[in-house]
């Protein structure tokens, strides 16, 4: 399931390194939408910095009202410009649940 992920999120960081926390919202091919919140530990080694946690769903619109479900991710900062994040988890839909 593609969709376009905006994320921001705060950072407290001493050398490179620290935690950060925020919000995220997928707007997927439908129209629908859902959104959660994040955690991570960022740890900057050799000029790399990596941020890896978890994630936790807290709502949608249409399809995806009521989702349920999280995971973790890991997001590495390739350069000042590029970031490369992977996003791993489980969630069910609320329609899902109903049928079952």
């Amino acid at each position: 399931m593609a969709a376009l992920v905006t994320y921001w999120g705060v950072s407290d960081l001493i050398a490179g390194n620290g935690m950060q926390r925020g919000y995220y919202v997928n707007e997927h091919a439908d129209g629908g939408r859902d959104w959660g919140v994040f955690e991570g530990k960022v740890s900057t080694v050799g000029g790399e910095t990596v941020i890896e946690g978890t994630r936790q769903f807290s709502d949608g619109t249409s399809q995806f009202a009521g989702i349920k479900g999280g995971g973790t991710f890991k997001v590495r900062l390739t350069s000042p410009m590029e970031v490369e994040c992977t996003w791993q988890g489980r969630y069910q839909l609320a329609v899902a649940a109903q049928a079952a």
